[in-house]
């Protein structure tokens, strides 16, 4: 990884993928039990609002973040500033997370994304454990999506 523009598309999928992977435990894409339980609307509706919500913030929204950080954050040029900046400027994608917590998980928000069924299950397998407020992921998640690509554009000001 010579240039900073290649080592972001490197680090970038390699968070993506963690993102994806940390983000099963919400079931985000509910297709099976979506098609298996058609006929109630309540159920079909949580699932659908859950997976279109998945889609915009688990595809889509880090697409769109990744062209942000290739054309105004990572310089195309090579050396180790630029692939440190790279660096730093794609751990940005791990507010993408928090934000899809609080969107999906939050307090405010569970129950117009699960079921009865769900929520009791998340319950069990959470410990019951109360889940947080809205805030207590989005705060954090913006500020991942702002600091970062800001420390990265510092570190090649100061380099």
């Amino acid at each position: 990884m010579e240039y900073g523009t290649s080592a972001l598309l490197f680090f970038y999928g390699l968070f993506w993928a963690e993102i994806l992977a940390t983000s099963a435990r919400y079931k985000g894409f509910p297709t099976v039990t979506l098609w298996a339980h058609w006929g109630c609307r309540d159920e079909r509706t949580r699932r659908l609002k859950r997976m279109v919500v998945s889609v915009i913030l688990l595809n889509i929204f880090p697409i769109v973040w990744l062209g942000v950080l290739y054309t105004w954050v990572v310089p195309k040029k090579s050396g180790v500033v630029p692939v440190s900046m790279a660096a730093l400027a794609s751990l940005s994608i791990f507010g993408i997370t928090r934000l899809y917590h609080g969107v999906i998980a939050s307090r405010e928000t569970m129950n117009r994304f699960y079921t009865d069924e769900e929520l009791g299950k998340w319950g069990r397998i959470h410990g019951g454990d109360e889940p947080h407020r809205i805030w207590a992921h989005l705060g954090p998640g913006l500020l991942y999506l702002a600091c970062y690509p800001m420390a990265a554009i510092a570190l090649g000001c100061l380099l």
